[in-house]
């Protein structure tokens, strides 16, 4: 595997571990997304970026950091408006006390730094330079 398929498995393995507790949280305190923002995040969050990882495990120097670019910024800029901007059970600022609601707001902001360098190392890659 490539230096640029090690480090893209790290940052979508990392990234998935986070979006797997944030969504833990989103189920112990009972907070519903919509069926399209379930949608999104299943395929955009979840999917995409695991079939960015296998494609440049297999050498797809182009498809997998562009994959991965898109749905990082993607996910970055969907999780910043549902967590920071609208106002709805799924704003930080309105989740109840207590271990899961730190978890939910914990996780929130750690979202926010995986799918950023996510989507940093999506363009880094993409640039061609896979010295890591």
């Amino acid at each position: 595997m490539s230096r640029a398929g090690r480090w893209g498995t790290l940052v979508v393995l990392g990234n998935l571990a986070v979006n797997i507790i944030h969504g833990e949280a989103h189920r112990r305190l009972q907070i519903q997304l919509s069926s399209r923002d379930e949608a999104f995040v299943l395929v955009v969050i979840m999917l995409c970026p695991v079939v960015a990882m296998v494609l440049m495990w297999v050498s797809r120097r182009r498809w997998g950091p562009l994959l991965l670019t898109l749905s990082m910024l993607s996910s970055l800029l969907f999780g910043a408006y549902k967590h920071f901007v609208a106002m709805s059970p799924d704003h930080v600022s309105q989740v109840p006390s207590g271990t899961w609601g730190t978890v939910f707001v914990t996780s929130s902001y750690l979202l926010l730094a995986a799918e950023a360098l996510g989507a940093f190392a999506g363009v880094y890659l993409l640039r061609g330079d896979n010295r890591l």
